[in-house]
C-alpha cells in the first residue's frame, strides 16, 4: 500500500488519546488514534500496511503544535519512507498533551495504536517529540 493512501485513510482520526498503565516501567505509554466505526476495515488495513512498512526501522513521532490552540499535526517519520505519514490539523485535548509531556519527561518512547483493531496491534516509536512547527 502506498504511503499516501495510508496517510489519507489514517487522517480520518476522530480523537487522539494517551492510554495505558504506566506504573510498570517496562510498559511504554500509548498514543491511541481513535476512529469512528465507519471505515474500520480500511483503517485496520492501512495501519497494518504502515506497520509492515516500518518493520525493522527506527520510527519517530513528531507532535507539532499549530498556530491554532489545541490543534496539532502528527508526523510518523522513518527512513523506510521517503516522506513522513502526516495526520494534520487534529484536536488534542490539553489534558492529553499534559499527560504526554509528563510521560515523555521519563522516556522518549511510546506506542502508536488504533482503537479499531481486535488484536494487539501497535507501532513502537523510538523517539517522540512535541514542538511548535
Amino acid at each position: 500500500m502506498d504511503r499516501l493512501i495510508i496517510e489519507t485513510v489514517l487522517s480520518d482520526v476522530d480523537e487522539i488519546l494517551i492510554s495505558g498503565d504506566y506504573s510498570n516501567t517496562q510498559e511504554h505509554p500509548c498514543l491511541l488514534l481513535s476512529y469512528k466505526a465507519a471505515n474500520i476495515d480500511q483503517i485496520i488495513h492501512a495501519f497494518d500496511a504502515l506497520k509492515k512498512l516500518l518493520a525493522n526501522h527506527e520510527v519517530s513521532l513528531l507532535v507539532c503544535e499549530t498556530m491554532v490552540s489545541g490543534m496539532y499535526d502528527l508526523e510518523i517519520v522513518s527512513d523506510a519512507m521517503d516522506e513522513p505519514v502526516r495526520i494534520n490539523n487534529k484536536v488534542i485535548e490539553h489534558e492529553e498533551i499534559r499527560k504526554l509531556r509528563g510521560l515523555l519527561s521519563n522516556s522518549p518512547e511510546l506506542k502508536i495504536a488504533t482503537n479499531v483493531s481486535q488484536e494487539e496491534n501497535w507501532i513502537h516509536a523510538d523517539k517522540v517529540e512535541i514542538r511548535v512547527c
